[in-house]
């Protein structure tokens, strides 16, 4: 997949050009009877509509550029999970999750830890054709047993869904990349987030930095925005999570998955049958 620096904007820009110049060179040439006159008016047309085309490639490829890419219900993507956390003061947040089975889903601990009050219930909405979402239950929810809520290590929770989503869950794994990977996410932005219109952004990111010995965390060059928090990442387009969207300031922050996160992860699989 291309990084947003490698997407064909220049050629976009170029085509714009020629265009320019070819309308310039004939609407200079000289009329010599009426039908050359009209069919430089047909011609003028085309090359108006040529040219509007190709704006609306040049703005797409400007969204793009921003790392920004509004997702239907592809495939790939419809694992991924909108959490929404309800608290005891009347106040909610929202988050992203994906399934690891279907009746387990994992999110970022934070989530689940509010500043103030208590967790009064959490739902999950799953995307549907057309757009549409179905919102399930959450029993019960499950922090890793490594998490420090103070420096934020191994940022990841499972959510033990009330009835079995019939998806095909993400494999997890460990990552051995590399500075400069282009790895994707997808995941509900928070400023989008309205409870009758919900969207899932995908975007390309570029791995920067692989803190290993920093409790296995990954940062990354791309966007962040509210909402993101407990998404997962992956590469090649393959359905395998390596970890969990765990901060976004500064770019995103991910605690990728170890040895010990794949035995707890599996553990909580196991009491989810």
């Amino acid at each position: 997949m291309l990084s947003s620096k490698e997407k064909p904007f220049v050629t976009d820009s170029s085509s714009l050009i020629y265009l320019f110049i070819l309308i310039l060179y004939i609407l200079n040439k000289k009329d010599t009877t009426l039908q050359e006159r009209s069919e430089k008016v047909r011609r003028y047309w085309v090359i108006l509509v040529a040219i509007l085309v190709s704006f609306c490639a040049v703005v797409s490829s400007l969204m793009d550029s921003k790392g920004r890419h509004v997702t239907g219900t592809a495939k790939n993507h419809e694992s991924i999970l909108y959490v929404e956390v309800h608290i005891n003061d009347g106040s909610s947040v929202g988050c992203s999750g994906f399934l690891v089975s279907k009746q387990v889903a994992l999110t970022a601990a934070h989530c689940l830890i509010p500043k103030s009050g208590e967790v009064e219930e959490a739902l999950v909405a799953v995307m549907e054709e057309g757009g549409k979402y179905r919102t399930l239950g959450v029993s019960r929810y499950s922090l890793s047993s490594r998490y420090n809520p103070t420096t934020s290590e191994y940022d990841y929770a499972a959510l033990f869904l009330n009835s079995p989503v019939d998806r095909e869950p993400y494999k997890v794994a460990t990552y051995q990349g590399n500075k400069g990977d282009l790895v994707v996410t997808a995941n509900f932005p928070g400023h989008k987030q309205k409870k009758k219109h919900l969207e899932m952004w995908e975007y390309t990111l570029i791995v920067d930095e692989i803190r290993r010995k920093n409790h296995n965390k990954l940062h990354m060059i791309g966007p962040a925005y509210h909402g993101q928090s407990g998404a997962t990442f992956s590469v090649n387009g393959e359905k395998v999570a390596y970890g969990v969207l765990s901060q976004g300031d500064n770019g995103p922050l991910f605690q990728t998955f170890d040895k010990p996160a794949l035995k707890e992860i599996s553990e909580w699989k196991r009491l989810s049958k």
